[in-house]
């Protein structure tokens, strides 16, 4: 009995080796290094030497605020991204929760279409309408309604953030339109002979359901939060000023185009930090999932 138990477990690792290896190759070794250089005054071209928490120290010292306007605009667009992306998408996926299956196959394309794009695209199409001469700004002027420029530092986050939202929010859409397909129609009419409308059938009953996607896609958006990259180095460079600087532009400035290798892994490490914060949440609400089943 305890042979074909140890067979299968052997078997099992077979199976398992090769992706961890890989895994391990692509993921875990470089994040050892990340954490051991970050320990090292390593300037790209010399050796790296040790330097113990200089690193570290330099970054808590009042002359780096540039790090904690990054951590806070990373929060920022945190909050952003999960307020505005997932009250959108659970939304629209309540109203469209009826609407006839070859119609939804069609809008799932369109609404999922902004996510596919390339960044690149994506800037290049919203720099050109952030643009005060040719772009939205004269006909929001016209309108009295307010225009959130990039080269204002009070409303880059935001200008960002919209152009966000308008690339991500599908992912989280159609991930709640598939979970709302397996939800048993029964409690929707049941809830209709006892007298419930839609909204208190969709607070009561969509809301309560979908709670594992929820948690899911809240702790995504809370993860992929610390490494948003592209749209504000492409549109905005961190700037103006450093007034749109996130921890990601922060790592490629000082580890890449500065050569400070060391300090740049300083701040990846801290960059990792912060997201295991949003896994640590995911494995509690997890548990705590698990509990009240």
């Amino acid at each position: 009995m305890l042979l074909v138990k140890l067979r299968k477990r052997i078997k099992g690792l077979t199976f398992v080796l090769p992706a961890l290896a890989v895994y391990t190759f692509v993921v875990g070794y470089p994040m050892i290094m990340t954490f051991f250089y970050s320990f090292t005054d390593w300037k790209m071209g010399r050796e790296p030497k040790f330097a113990g928490l200089e690193n570290y120290a330099h970054m808590f010292d009042s002359s780096e605020w540039v790090v904690w306007q990054a951590v806070k605009n990373n929060l920022l667009w945190m909050v952003l991204m999960i307020v505005v992306n997932l009250s959108l998408a659970l939304a629209v996926s309540g109203l469209l929760r009826n609407v006839n299956p070859k119609v939804m196959k069609v809008l799932r394309v369109i609404f999922y279409l902004p996510v596919i794009l390339p960044r690149t695209v994506v800037c290049r199409i919203w720099m050109w309408l952030y643009n005060p001469i040719v772009g939205l700004q004269p006909v929001l002027e016209k309108l009295d309604l307010p225009f959130l420029g990039l080269g204002d530092p009070d409303t880059v986050m935001y200008a960002i953030a919209v152009v966000g939202v308008w690339c991500w929010w599908g992912f989280p859409l159609v991930i709640l339109l598939s979970s709302l397909q397996q939800i048993d129609p029964v409690y929707y009419e049941a809830a209709s002979m006892e007298g419930a409308g839609r909204t208190a059938q969709f607070v009561k009953i969509t809301v309560p359901m979908l709670r594992p996607t929820l948690i899911f896609i809240l702790v995504l958006t809370m993860v992929t939060s610390f490494q948003i990259f592209d749209l504000n180095y492409i549109m905005t460079w961190g700037g103006p000023g450093k007034a749109s600087e996130v921890l990601s532009t922060l790592i490629y400035k000082n580890g890449i185009l500065q050569f400070q290798a060391g300090y740049g892994s300083a701040l990846a490490v801290l960059q990792m930090l912060l997201s295991s914060v949003g896994i640590a949440a995911y494995m509690y609400l997890q548990r705590k999932e698990l509990e009240t089943v």
